[in-house]
């Protein structure tokens, strides 16, 4: 699995000083985590990546899988067929 960094500290500065909600701005930091998961944009990514990325969340960091699932923004959850 690939290794994701965070979002350089100057995009968070960035976003504070916007005064976005801290929500939003772990959101879009981890929207940033995933695209570098998979080395592409978020908006070509379907259920497949999004799983793996669920997957990655669950066995790398240790996160449940109701955490992970939070984690993830509604636009970009798998859904069901």
């Amino acid at each position: 699995m690939t290794k994701t960094s965070s979002p350089r500290p100057e995009f968070i500065a960035y976003l504070v000083r916007r005064q976005l909600a801290p929500r939003t701005v772990q959101s879009y930091t981890e929207i940033i985590q995933l695209s570098r998961f998979h080395k592409g944009p978020p908006a070509d990514l379907g259920n497949v990546e999004i799983s793996s990325w669920l997957l990655h969340l669950n066995e790398q960091r240790k996160l449940s899988a109701s955490s992970s699932s939070l984690r993830t923004p509604p636009r970009l959850r798998p859904t069901a067929k």
